[in-house]
């Protein structure tokens, strides 16, 4: 499980994707583009429920730039438990650990480039 007191201080985007998912994975590259960008203040965590081996074989060969971890489904609590229904799901929460949006569905980099500069 992520810890957001890990990050205190920055930024956390935290996204629950899928590698069935085609809106997911075109978002990701925005997600990780925009951290990129903003690396000293800013931490992307990308979630998926899916078996670990294959979220390894799915990142294996790319380069990606977020945290990736997996989540148990029944271990999401209120409010991201909604990520159990729709992905991508993408969460921002505020330097002091405090979850400010909830974004259901792609977006574009400008669209959460601009949510996610709205808190640093």
């Amino acid at each position: 499980m992520v810890d957001v007191e890990t990050y205190m201080g920055k930024v956390v985007v935290v996204n629950f994707w899928a590698t069935w998912c085609g809106p997911c994975r075109t978002e990701m590259p925005a997600l990780e583009a925009i951290q990129l960008d903003n690396e000293d203040d800013l931490v992307v965590v990308f979630l998926s429920d899916e078996p670990a081996e294959l979220l390894r074989a799915y990142v294996a060969g790319r380069s990606f730039s977020g945290t990736y971890g997996r989540f148990v489904p029944e271990d999401i609590v209120d409010p991201y438990n909604m990520a159990n229904v729709r992905r991508p799901m993408t969460f921002v929460i505020d330097r002091n650990g405090v979850l400010q949006e909830v974004i259901q569905g792609a977006k574009s980099h400008d669209f959460l480039s601009g949510v996610v500069t709205a808190y640093r």
